[in-house]
Parts: C-alpha cells; sequence; structure tokens
C-alpha cells in the first residue's frame, strides 16, 4: 500500500512540474503590453512641449488676440491714430464672429474676416478719433463670437497732447471773501507757434472767476487774467473754466481752478 501512494505521489508531482514548466514558457513568449491591432490606442500622448501632459482636447472655436494692448504714444489732439490686432483661432472649429463693439465712438474698426478657421488669423484695423480728447486715453474693443470663453478684448493706450496748453494747468485762488478780487494769469500755449490764437475774454465766464485781461506774447503766446470776485457767501468758485482760444480746430483750452468762498 505504501508503495503504490509513493508511486502515485510521484506521479502527481511530475505532472505538476510539466504544468509549471508549460506555464512559464508560455508566459514567456507573449508579445509586451500595447494597442491591439485595428483598435485606437487609449493611452495618453505627452506633449511635445511639457512631457507627460495631457493634450489639450478642446474642439471649441478659441480666439486669442496675439497683442491685447497697443499703444499710440503721443498725439495731437484733432488727430488720428491707426492700429493693427491679429485675433488667431487656437481652438478646433471656426471662430463664427458675430459683433465688433467698440467702447467709445471715437474707436472705429474693420475686421478683415468674420469666419476664422482653426489656427487662422484675422486682422482688426483699429482708427482712434483723438477729436477734443486729452491726456491719458485707454479705450477698449471686445470681439463677440461663438467662443465659449466670452469676448475677445483689446486695448487700446495713449496720450493726446492739447493743441492749446494753459500754463499752469490749476490756478489756486485759495480762501476768498465776498466783494474780495483776487487775480490769477494763465499762459495759453499753442502747440504749433503758426497757431494763430484769439482769445476772446467775453467768452470766457465762469460764475464768480471771468476773465479781465488778454493780450498776445511772443511766440504765438497768450497771457490771459482771471479774476475771482464772489459776490456773497452763497457763492462758489468754479473747479474748471474753459479759456477761448479763438481756434476752430480747438475752440477751448481747459484749466483747473481751486478756491472756496468764505464768510466775511
Amino acid at each position: 500500500m505504501n508503495r503504490t501512494l509513493r508511486k502515485a505521489l510521484t506521479i502527481l508531482v511530475g505532472l505538476c512540474g510539466i504544468f509549471v514548466a508549460g506555464y512559464l514558457a508560455w508566459v514567456m513568449g507573449r508579445p509586451p503590453p500595447g494597442p491591439v491591432p485595428g483598435e485606437p490606442d487609449l493611452l495618453p500622448v505627452p506633449s511635445p512641449d511639457r512631457p507627460g501632459h495631457r493634450a489639450d482636447s478642446r474642439t471649441g472655436p478659441r480666439l486669442v488676440p496675439l497683442e491685447e494692448t497697443q499703444d499710440f504714444g503721443i498725439l495731437d489732439e484733432g488727430g488720428e491714430a491707426n492700429l493693427l490686432f491679429t485675433i488667431r483661432n487656437e481652438g478646433g472649429e471656426t471662430a463664427l464672429v458675430k459683433e465688433v463693439y467698440n467702447s467709445c465712438g471715437c474707436t472705429s474698426s474693420a475686421l478683415s474676416s468674420q469666419e476664422i478657421p482653426p489656427g487662422g488669423d484675422a486682422h482688426l484695423e483699429v482708427t482712434f478719433h483723438a477729436g477734443n480728447f486729452r491726456g491719458r486715453i485707454h479705450k477698449t474693443i471686445r470681439i463677440l463670437s461663438n467662443d465659449p470663453d466670452g469676448p475677445a478684448v483689446l486695448n487700446v493706450t495713449g496720450t493726446v497732447k492739447p493743441r492749446v496748453q494753459a500754463d499752469p494747468e490749476m490756478v489756486l485762488f485759495g480762501r476768498i471773501r465776498p466783494g474780495q478780487k483776487v487775480t490769477r494769469k494763465v499762459v495759453l500755449i499753442p502747440s504749433n507757434p503758426l497757431d494763430q490764437l484769439r482769445p476772446d475774454p467775453t467768452r470766457g465766464a465762469g460764475g464768480s472767476v471771468q476773465i479781465t485781461s488778454a493780450r498776445p506774447l511772443e511766440g504765438g503766446r497768450w497771457l490771459l487774467e482771471l479774476t475771482a470776485c464772489p459776490d456773497g457767501p452763497r457763492d462758489t468758485i468754479p473747479s474748471a473754466l474753459l479759456l477761448p482760444t479763438g481756434l476752430p480746430e480747438s475752440p477751448s483750452s481747459v484749466v483747473r481752478i481751486s478756491g472756496e468762498v468764505v464768510p466775511p
């Protein structure tokens, strides 16, 4: 009986060894894991510029300005500045522009194409009309489209140089009692010496502040005298005064005023 049992165990161990050897041979002979032929590769593809980063799977339109802000520098009052923006569609579908909205009537724009294919560009020509603007300027332009992220926003900046400059730009009268007269002097300076200023004192009234005299100086400049003379305690000193220049293109120059009427 013991001999029969030992023989059976020997046969069983031999069969197990044959099975294990066959399994190991099958495993070692398998190809490495990978995509099944004829089926798409579902493994993430690293981005070439960011190893290990999954590529952007967005398929909709995406408008991106190549330059969000352009500055036209220094522009004379009444002049025009022309700028050119480039808009790129970095999405996977055609961008359809619905409207180009200018924040101010002083700015006009023209888009080269209302449809921008994926990877394509459109050019936006922008013209800023300075008119009577003075000082630092900041205007915005919004491009409305089917971009789910909303409108693309452009910025136009620059400085408008007044055609006629008041020196000083602020006149200080201080504290004035009713019936008291205080006189200050302001010089009007044209940016172009050939401009012929003709300031009319009668057109520069500002409540309790009046232009009491105007006389020409060298270089096309004019000297104006401003007189503050409040009649009563309820009179006020204006915060600004428009000084007439006599130029049709720039009929006035602004001067700021600081002063206060105090009880007698």
